[in-house]
């Protein structure tokens, strides 16, 4: 990754609050014709790190993923839709 391409990844990891354990792993523009364009952004779960169990706190494995989007916060003007591949808790 190029100083550029890194300086713009941690742009917008910080934006979103993402911790260590998540990376950014595509930025793209959706264009719109009757409405402000959209800011999709793929975010993932580092392999080999632990995940929180929602149930008792603790960190723990995971044994698979599930394919989700949500909106999140605009970033600048553009609406930001979340794409990523939640990792479920053992």
């Amino acid at each position: 990754m190029d100083v550029q391409a890194g300086m713009l990844a941690r742009l917008f990891e910080r934006s979103m609050g993402l911790s260590d354990e998540w990376e950014l792993f595509g930025v793209w523009f959706k264009k719109r014709e009757e409405a402000q364009d959209e800011l999709h952004v793929r975010v993932a779960h580092r392999k080999g790190q632990a995940v929180e169990c929602p149930v008792c706190h603790r960190k723990c494995g995971t044994y698979d993923t599930r394919e989700r989007t949500w909106r999140h916060l605009d970033i600048w003007q553009y609406e930001t839709i979340v794409h990523c591949a939640v990792p479920r808790a053992d």
